[in-house]
């Protein structure tokens, strides 16, 4: 059994998204008590879905970034979530994060496959060095008579 089975919650946790990256549409931010000393927390709840997200500061931000700073605003509107390795109460932990849509393009506008490059055998490492072709050697330069800052002797 899994303690996080044996111990629901009725808000978002990281595992409850794991290695996904779902996008979700704010239904309605409310503030509510989310058993905390801190009082009241902002919590977005999303169509579709049952848990709400408690909002910390930073994800607050970023989605006032992206859809302004009134919440009511935030209603219909898109967010990914993802899970990343946060700081809190001086350690680290997996915690959610949100981020602006990966915007969907109309499949007549989807991008040509790319061409693929030849793949070429990796050289035999039974041949001796001596048989690869040797680019030939580099001219010296001389420096020409009245050439200018580039011919000044360098001490060192």
């Amino acid at each position: 059994m899994r303690m996080s089975q044996a111990f629901p919650t009725k808000f978002i946790k990281a595992d409850d998204i794991g290695a996904a990256r779902p996008t979700v549409i704010i239904a309605d931010v409310r503030l509510e008590d989310v058993g905390d000393d801190a009082g009241p927390k902002p919590v977005a709840y999303f169509h579709g879905k049952e848990k709400g997200m408690v909002l910390n500061k930073t994800n607050a931000e970023m989605i006032a970034h992206l859809y302004g700073d009134e919440t009511d605003a935030w209603r219909g509107q898109s967010i990914d979530l993802y899970t990343t390795m946060v700081q809190y109460g001086g350690k680290s932990l997996l915690g959610i994060r949100v981020m602006a849509p990966a915007p969907q393009m109309p499949a007549h506008q989807a991008p040509p496959p790319v061409a693929q490059r030849p793949i070429h055998p990796a050289p035999n490492p039974n041949v001796p060095i001596s048989d690869f072709a040797t680019p030939p050697p580099i001219a010296p330069t001389v420096a020409q008579p009245g050439g200018g800052d580039l011919d000044d002797e360098i001490p060192f």
